[in-house]
C-alpha cells in the first residue's frame, strides 16, 4: 500500500504503523512549525506523522456527535450480528467508479459476483464478527492526498 501525492509513492499507512516504502521524486513540505523541510528523509517522517496523527486519533467526547455518544464511549453495547440482508443491500449499495483498496478489486465486481460471492462475503462477516477481530490485510488502505486550498507545503491543506 502506498501514498500518493500528485502520482509520487510514499508511504504505507497501517493502524498499527507507518512505513516508508520509495520516493519517486523530490518532496518538499513544511513541519508543524512552518520551516521549509528538503530532505527526502524528513518529508517522509513528517508525512508519517502527519497521517499518523491524523488517523490514529482516540475516540474522545469531542469527536463524538451527540452527548449521549460522549456518555456511553466507555460502555459496551450488544449489537447483533448483520443478516445476510444487511450486507446484500451493503453489496448493492456500494459505489462504481471508486478507487480499489491495496487489494486491487472493484465495487462492480463485487456486486455483479453473483449469490455465491454474496453468500462468501457474509460467511466471511460472520467469522470476523465471531471472532472479533479484522484480518491483518484490511489495517492497510491507500491514502491519496488531494490538495484542497491554502499553502501547498503544509500536509493539513491535503
Amino acid at each position: 500500500m502506498a501514498v500518493c501525492v500528485g502520482g509520487l509513492q510514499y508511504c504505507q499507512y497501517s493502524k498499527k504503523k507507518i512505513s516508508l516504502i520509495t520516493l519517486l521524486s523530490d518532496l518538499v513540505c513544511k513541519d508543524d512549525k512552518g520551516k521549509v523541510l528538503t530532505e527526502k528523509q524528513q518529508v517522509l517522517e513528517r508525512w508519517k506523522h502527519y497521517f499518523n496523527e491524523t488517523l490514529n486519533r482516540e475516540l474522545t467526547p469531542e469527536y463524538t456527535n451527540s452527548e449521549h455518544e460522549a456518555e456511553n464511549l466507555n460502555e459496551e453495547v450488544e449489537i447483533p450480528p448483520p443478516t445476510y440482508n444487511e450486507v446484500s443491500d451493503i453489496i448493492q449499495k456500494l459505489r462504481n467508479n471508486k478507487a480499489p483498496g491495496p487489494d486491487n478489486i472493484i465495487s462492480k465486481l463485487i456486486k455483479e459476483g453473483g449469490l455465491e460471492l454474496k453468500h462468501r462475503i457474509y460467511m466471511l462477516i460472520q467469522k470476523i464478527w465471531e471472532k472479533e477481530e479484522l484480518p491483518a490485510d484490511w489495517e492497510n488502505s491507500i491514502i491519496c492526498p488531494i490538495y484542497k486550498k491554502g499553502d501547498r507545503m503544509q500536509c493539513k491543506n491535503y
